[in-house]
């Protein structure tokens, strides 16, 4: 049969007030429920947040803000998300967390130890460095250039005193007594690039900038491409190097000559050209031409420079005949001789002492006349034979003894004609011939050939 449950009026009150009508959460984070008869119920905190506790993730109560405005004292445990910035934990070289960007001006003045950069700002910074043409004049302190390195292209109209003012600057400045400055020319083509130096201090020698200093590149020129009688406006502005060989001097006064041509063009009205000859070998000295030209007048004729050709060189002579046959040899005889060489300008001193041993040649004849050769680095240019080129002397005693006539014999060699001659004291002796074993009489041990020459060498 069915159950019949009464309720009594009691009851249903009683049911009544137990009767959820209303909720709210109220200041500390709590859900509360108003039943109907008043009596609240706390449902405990009903925002939960997961926190990471480094391997598990653990819930935590809070009671969140939203908004732009502080809420001041709050429960324990509660989040404020603030809608106007973060309050941190704040990133810095050793803690990760919020960080701000730095302004433009801020990546440019460089101090701040907090902001990041992006890349907008470091652009900005790059930027900064790069100052409008013609911006500094050339005589204002280094305070006027940003510190690290900067950079200015000038105009011709810039005022600036090299290079007629047109060219890049470049300045270095990491303090104001710290800074350097470098002066680019802006050839382009066949020019020449050019750079200058200086630098800043504010007091040392009197402060201020120091005066500029050039450094240069040296252009490299081909020989052929320019000639003796080519105009220095030809060459480019600066130095500028040739090298000839031996044989590609073709037209220049020093062909045949190895060596360096350094030219020098101020690109205004003045030119000088130095030539060094390449000469090696302790025996031989460089030699050194140089001219100068201007706008109005070319190229001056060149003037060679006289240089100390350091100790005479001291060598022996190869004793030989005119007719090659009959050869004399010194055995003993004690032999010296010495040269120097002056630019072109070879001298010459000998004296020969013959010996026990020496032979004068087996045979000889008055065709088989002596010859001595010449220093083998120094052969004599070409001259006719009977050019003069200095005294000898010819000895053996008081009444035997004579002067000759030292003249070239080839271009390698000497050999030597009488001029006077005492024998037996007479004059005579054959005069008018040249000196052999046998003329101006029979040589024997003893008897000296002395003498002193001078000559022009091939270079």
């Amino acid at each position: 049969m069915a159950t019949v449950t009464v309720f009594t009026s009691e009851r249903m009150t009683e049911i009544e007030d137990a009767n959820i009508v209303s909720g709210a959460i109220n200041s500390a984070g709590h859900l509360i429920l108003n039943r109907h008869d008043g009596t609240p119920l706390d449902m405990g905190a009903v925002s939960g947040v997961q926190l990471d506790g480094g391997t598990t993730y653990s819930k935590a109560d809070v009671f969140s803000y939203v908004g732009d405005t502080d809420p001041g004292a709050v429960p324990d445990g509660s989040v404020w998300f603030d809608t106007t910035g973060p309050t941190g934990p704040f990133a810095s070289t050793t803690q990760q967390g919020l960080v701000e960007l730095a302004t433009s001006a801020e990546a440019i003045t460089g101090t701040d130890t907090q902001r990041a950069v992006t890349p907008a700002a470091l652009a900005a910074v790059n930027a900064s460095k790069i100052l409008a043409p013609n911006a500094v004049t050339e005589s204002t302190a280094a305070t006027a250039y940003p510190l690290g390195i900067s950079q200015m292209s000038l105009t011709t109209a810039s005022g600036w005193s090299l290079n007629s003012g047109f060219g890049s600057v470049v300045t270095y400045r990491t303090e104001t007594d710290r800074t350097v400055q470098h002066f680019y020319s802006n050839p382009g083509g066949t020019g020449t690039p050019r750079m200058w130096v200086r630098q800043y201090h504010t007091s040392n020698n009197g402060g201020g900038w120091t005066a500029w200093s050039a450094s240069q590149l040296v252009y490299t020129l081909t020989p052929g491409t320019l000639v003796q009688t080519t105009g220095f406006t030809s060459y480019p502005t600066g130095w500028s190097r040739m090298y000839f060989s031996t044989a590609n001097g073709t037209s220049w006064d020093f062909a045949g000559t190895a060596g360096e041509l350094m030219t020098f063009v101020d690109g205004s009205d003045y030119a000088k050209q130095t030539f060094t000859s390449h000469a090696s070998g302790s025996s031989v000295a460089p030699g050194i031409w140089t001219r100068t030209a201007n706008a109005a007048n070319g190229w001056s004729a060149w003037a060679k420079q006289l240089s100390d050709g350091g100790a005479w060189t001291a060598y022996t002579p190869t004793w030989s005949t005119t007719s090659g046959l009959h050869l004399p040899s010194y055995g003993n005889a004690t032999v010296n001789a010495k040269a120097t060489k002056v630019n072109r300008l070879v001298t010459v001193t000998f004296d020969i002492a013959f010996g026990s041993t020496t032979n004068f040649g087996a045979s000889a004849t008055t065709t088989d006349n002596w010859t001595l050769s010449l220093p083998a680095a120094w052969p004599a240019s070409t001259q006719s034979p009977a050019t003069f080129l200095g005294i000898g002397d010819m000895y053996r005693s008081a009444t035997n003894l004579g002067f000759t006539r030292i003249k070239l014999s080839g271009s390698t060699a000497v050999s030597f004609g009488i001029l006077a001659c005492y024998v037996s004291g007479a004059l005579g002796g054959g005069i008018g011939g040249d000196v052999d074993s046998v003329t101006p009489w029979t040589w024997a041990s003893g008897d000296a050939l002395r003498g002193t020459f001078t000559y022009e060498s091939v270079s």
